[in-house]
Parts: structure tokens; C-alpha cells; sequence
């Protein structure tokens, strides 16, 4: 682990840094560490575990998951300079398992930490708000009862705005998940998505090689989600 200079950060527009100041920025840096090589599959936390540290991703990228019934249930996926473990903060405890999709690092401040930066800078909790805001929005796109098909073009679309955040292309980007977590997430059979990723294509929709995606048709994909509301 080793301590971290927000400001030098690529991803600091997304992260807690946005909006700050230089001044602020080295205040909220003397708070936040840096953890590297997080093994693909590895757990950064579990269910259960004593709440006590907020995540940001830094590399690679992460999903939530339950057990339920049995099996396992994915509830959230994570990218380069987007947060997670607020959900430990009203139990103590956190709710999900955090699992590493790939190789990846986290930035991580611990909550009470955040709190004392707070008061020294207090455009940062309306960044936290902003931050946990936009994480109840994704949760509620994920689970609207939809047809299979549009629940995988508003997958589509939220990867879409999420990789533009991070200033890339939100046309082409690489699937950071295995497409079972996909068909999981989105509460769908694995042939479902896989039947609908073959038609997406032979409509011209998206072009697909492995885990490459292009979206190719946008308004075709922004009329889709309009007919449905």
C-alpha cells in the first residue's frame, strides 16, 4: 500500500476529488491509500465484513454479488474511478461480496476519514451524495421489468455513458465482465443474451468480437428504449 497525490490522478473527475481545489486536493490526498494487485477472483470484502473503508476503483474492475437460493447473484459492476462500501455504512457491516473481475487496484479512504475531510472541505459530501446518487439510478435501470432485449441495450447504454465519463469512447469499448455475469446481473439466461447478442448483430445494432462491443446504431438503440419509456 502507499499514500496517493489526488491531483496527478486521470481519474480525478470522477472520483471524490471532483470540483476541488489544489489545496483541497492534497488535504483529501493525506487521507487516501493506494492498494495494488488485487488478483482477478480475489475478495476485497465479504458479506458480513466489519464496515470500516470506502473503495475506489483504480484499475481493472469489480463486481457486487449475493448468495441467494444458492447460487450467486450479481448486483453491481465497478470501473476505473467509480466508488463502492457505502452500503456498510448504515449496518456497520457490509451487505455484498466485492469481487476483483480482473487483475485491479483500489484508492481507499476510511469512512471516519471521509467524515473529518468533510469538514475541512465542504464541497466534498455533496460529491459523496452526487457519487451515491448515481449508483441508486444504475441499480434501478438494472432492474426495471423490461423486455430481455431492452434490458441489454440499457446495459449497453449505462457501459456507454460510464466509459464517456471516463473520457473514452462510449461506441467501442471492451467488456471488463464475462458475459454469464451479464446474463446474471440482468436477472436473464445465459442463452437469452446470447441469442440476443447474435440478433443485435444481424440487425446491425452492435458488432461484437469476443468481449470488443461497437455500438453501432445509436438512435436505433435510443428509439428501442424511447418506445418502451
Amino acid at each position: 500500500m502507499s499514500s496517493i497525490n489526488c491531483k496527478n490522478c486521470a481519474l480525478a473527475n470522477l472520483c471524490l476529488p471532483f470540483s476541488l481545489n489544489e489545496n483541497e486536493l492534497e488535504t483529501l490526498g493525506q487521507y487516501i491509500i493506494r492498494h495494488n494487485h488485487i488478483k482477478r477472483e480475489e475478495a476485497l470484502y465479504r458479506k458480513g465484513d466489519t464496515f470500516n473503508l470506502l473503495y475506489a476503483v483504480r484499475s481493472g474492475a469489480f463486481k457486487s454479488t449475493l448468495h441467494q437460493h444458492e447460487r450467486e447473484q450479481v448486483t453491481g459492476f465497478y470501473l476505473p474511478g467509480e466508488m463502492f462500501g457505502f452500503d456498510g455504512i448504515h449496518g456497520k457491516v457490509y451487505t455484498t461480496n466485492m469481487i476483483a473481475i480482473t487483475e485491479s487496484s483500489v484508492c481507499e479512504i476510511s469512512f471516519d476519514n471521509l467524515l473529518t475531510a468533510s469538514q475541512k472541505i465542504p464541497s466534498l459530501q455533496q460529491q459523496v451524495y452526487s457519487i451515491m446518487s448515481q449508483e441508486i439510478v444504475t441499480d434501478i435501470r438494472a432492474n426495471l421489468h423490461q423486455p430481455a432485449e431492452i434490458k441489454l441495450l440499457h446495459f449497453f447504454m449505462q457501459l456507454s455513458e460510464r466509459f464517456k465519463r471516463r473520457k473514452l469512447s462510449p461506441t467501442q469499448f471492451e467488456l471488463p465482465m464475462p458475459r454469464q455475469d451479464i446474463a446474471n446481473y440482468l436477472g436473464l439466461a445465459n442463452e437469452t443474451v446470447s441469442r440476443l447478442l447474435t440478433k443485435l448483430q444481424d440487425d446491425g445494432v452492435i458488432k461484437l468480437n469476443k468481449r470488443e462491443v461497437e455500438l453501432v446504431s445509436l438512435e436505433e438503440i435510443n428509439k428501442a428504449l424511447a418506445f418502451v419509456g
